[in-house]
């Protein structure tokens, strides 16, 4: 039986794109629960303060840098920076941050 040339052509069109999707994003992304990349947090630093903590985080710093709303956040014990899309209120890039940060 032979595969409709549709139907592997759409198979290696979705390989290829969840490949591209996985290769830009940033390598320094972290998984944290709560504040996955794309989860709402708000459009000010007030905003976005509150959300997090609501989930759980304290939150070390908030400011605006660079056209964007920056965290530094701890939880369990870990440090991390999430930024976020003051356009958006989407969470942009989370980071753990080393011990020497």
């Amino acid at each position: 039986m032979k595969t409709p040339v549709f139907a592997t052509t759409l198979a290696a069109a979705f390989l290829a794109a969840s490949g591209l999707a996985y290769a830009a994003s940033s390598q320094n992304d972290v998984a944290l629960e709560g504040a996955e990349v794309g989860t709402y947090l708000g459009k000010t630093e007030a905003e976005g303060r509150a959300a997090l903590e609501a989930k759980g985080f304290v939150v070390t710093e908030g400011e605006v840098e660079d056209d964007e709303l920056e965290f530094g956040v701890k939880k369990d014990g870990q440090a991390y920076e999430i930024e976020v899309d003051p356009g958006t209120g989407k969470i942009s890039e989370t980071e753990k941050e080393d011990d020497n940060d």
